[in-house]
């Protein structure tokens, strides 16, 4: 196998406007690859299915940087002083099973299919109000009129986040999201953390001294094993669940337009028949979903894998988007098909102790925000060549900057 290290720049715009042919390529030639990464990093991209899979579950890795680096190199790595420490300290960083599942535990109540399902009329009553809202015809940014309001009500509402701080929260978790892996980016946005951090705590002060009846109230004020959560804890929390929340389904339901926008008869199909909208959903997670890697893993010792020589401490990328169009695992996988059959089998929110939590309210979110977008906008249509669309620089996300609509 070739040793060689391809440049793959995660964050380029060429990169983002059609990863799909390199990734392909990378399948065949090189699955298992070399790659360089901002600051002068060196990483792996894992790009088949089969190998995503397996190393996922792989106990050579580990999801916590801290079983493999000491604090100044993780300081180097997350650098936003006691917003990264939270961070670290929330479920999807910690590679401790017991302290996973204590976490895991406290919110996961809130996130069950048969709670979720409560939400149906709130939710539908948003996106209703998200498109009243708008004018009566013309041109917009489906992205921040439609695509982010509906999860970032929706999230705020479960957390309790005052209304009047949406969009401050939004635009901090996307700087956050947006320079993860990349120093430079990092570096750029540090005042603007120090102003997350200190919000951060002024919100879980007030929930402590005067509780409501929302999910950031309850962690305050629950004792899990004799103890209460930390301050950090909860703050990494609250991170975690308010940005992959509004990331996840907000990149969703903007991608998921962009796919039926190239996919004409799918949109037809859907808007005759908006029962296969619940199906669908996996069909576009699969074929073009809110992740382009999983969160980083660390080799936490030397090891050889398929031919290729890991060591200790080395980053590895494990590529859901590559994944989820691997030909081996799904037939025609470069295609969109909304009635595909054995849509589960996708890659997209993860697997295994790191399953995403969120799951289950995004498909939800997805499914009755794009029946309701289909029904009430139904001239909707690309206002810009496909050429001209943008995505977000992160290494983790796959993300629309802006899409451009008209109706």
């Amino acid at each position: 196998m070739s040793t060689m290290e391809p440049q793959v720049d995660f964050t380029s715009p060429a990169f983002k406007k059609n990863p799909y042919k390199i990734l392909a390529n990378m399948r065949q030639q090189n699955p298992v690859a070399k790659i360089s990464l901002p600051g002068d990093r060196a990483g792996w991209l894992v790009t088949r299915y089969e190998d995503v899979e397996a190393l996922i579950r792989d106990p050579r890795l580990s999801i916590d940087i801290r079983d493999v680096y000491p604090p100044e190199v993780i300081k180097a790595v997350f650098p936003f002083g006691e917003v990264s420490e939270a961070l670290l300290h929330s479920m999807v960083f910690t590679n401790d099973p017991k302290m996973h599942s204590r976490l895991r535990n406290l919110v996961s109540g809130s996130f069950t299919p048969r709670y979720i399902e409560t939400w149906q009329d709130r939710i539908q009553n948003i996106i209703d109000e998200v498109i009243d809202q708008l004018p009566e015809h013309g041109e917009i940014d489906f992205i921040r009129e439609v695509a982010f309001p509906l999860p970032m009500i929706v999230m705020s509402e479960l957390l309790g986040i005052p209304s009047e701080d949406r969009d401050k929260f939004r635009d901090w978790s996307n700087s956050y999201v947006d320079s993860l892996g990349n120093p430079a980016a990092a570096q750029a946005i540090m005042s603007d953390m120090a102003d997350f951090q200190q919000y951060l705590f002024q919100l879980v002060e007030t929930k402590r001294t005067n509780p409501s009846d929302d999910l950031l109230s309850k962690m305050v004020h629950t004792e899990v094993d004799g103890d209460h959560l930390s301050r950090q804890e909860l703050i990494g929390m609250t991170l975690l669940l308010v940005m992959a929340g509004n990331e996840t389904t907000a990149s969703l339901i903007g991608s998921a337009m962009l796919t039926l926008f190239q996919n004409p008869d799918q949109m037809e199909l859907l808007k005759r028949n908006p029962a296969l909208l619940k199906p669908a959903i996996e069909e576009f997670i699969r074929y073009r979903g809110p992740l382009l890697n999983l969160n980083d893993r660390w080799a936490v010792e030397d090891f050889e894998y398929k031919g290729q020589q890991i060591k200790k401490g080395e980053a590895i990328y494990l590529c859901v988007t590559s994944a989820n169009r691997d030909e081996e695992r799904f037939q025609n996988g470069g295609s969109f098909n909304a009635q595909r059959p054995d849509l589960q089998r996708h890659v997209g929110f993860g697997l295994g102790m790191h399953y995403c939590l969120g799951a289950p309210l995004a498909r939800l979110e997805g499914f009755i925000g794009l029946r309701t977008i289909l029904q009430r906008l139904p001239g909707i249509r690309l206002a810009v060549p496909v050429e001209e669309l943008t995505w977000r620089p992160s290494i983790i996300t796959f993300a629309l900057e802006k899409l451009p609509v008209r109706y």
